[in-house]
């Protein structure tokens, strides 16, 4: 397991971003023609060990921000949900980061939020409340970003803990009519998890097409 170089900002809204996102750059495309041999695992840190931004990072800063538990990532107590402070009228909508990645410091604490760890982006906020992170006991370990072998990038659906959940609700969205089922299955050296394409309205209902499909990298 390495640790994590370059990795991005998040917003919640990158579910629906990922409608036509399977990869940016062409070396990472030719990766995508090599075999799986093991599904990678990264852990995302966004810190260097003086605590500053990874310099693999380029980090847009927001200024001040408020940060909560976070919805996608529940593997580490470091995790968190942050927006910017609202300025202006009180219901001004709200550019929501998730997941983000808290570093306590003197001064205000900082956060640097990531959406598609594949990129190298990143947004940066100086914290001026936290209200700390998801219950101990509802954390626990699983990625909440995917890369599929030929490509395709998964981003982990923030109700995909739902106790009213069904094994036919989506846990991943990689895109328009793309979806994946339940948790990976990490009995192999290459994860694999469930896939299934359909129409939004009908993806909770039992399809045709419901494929094993490997995974290339995991991210935590």
């Amino acid at each position: 397991m390495r640790k994590f170089l370059p990795g991005v900002v998040v917003v919640v809204a990158a579910l629906a971003g990922l409608g036509g996102c399977t990869g940016t750059s062409e070396p990472r495309l030719a990766a995508h023609a090599q075999p799986v041999t093991t599904t990678e695992q990264i852990t995302v840190d966004p810190f260097t060990d003086a605590g500053e931004p990874d310099p693999g990072l380029d980090v847009v800063e927001k200024g001040q921000g408020n940060c909560w538990q976070s919805w996608v990532s529940i593997t580490t107590a470091d995790a968190r949900r942050c927006a910017p402070l609202l300025k202006g009228a009180e219901h001004t909508s709200q550019e929501v980061h998730d997941p983000c990645y808290l570093h306590v410091r003197s001064g205000p604490d900082r956060a640097i939020c990531i959406q598609n760890p594949t990129t190298g982006e990143a947004t940066g906020f100086e914290v001026v409340e936290d209200t700390g992170p998801a219950p101990e006991e509802t954390q626990r370990h699983r990625p909440w970003f995917l890369e599929l072998a030929d490509g395709r990038h998964c981003v982990l659906f923030p109700g995909a803990d739902d106790p009213d959940s069904t094994e036919e609700d989506p846990t991943y969205g990689c895109g328009r009519n793309d979806y994946l089922y339940g948790m990976p299955d990490t009995a192999n050296r290459v994860w694999t998890i469930a896939n299934r394409h359909g129409e939004a309205e009908e993806r909770t209902e039992p399809g045709p097409r419901l494929d094993e499909v490997p995974i290339r990298t995991a991210w935590f």
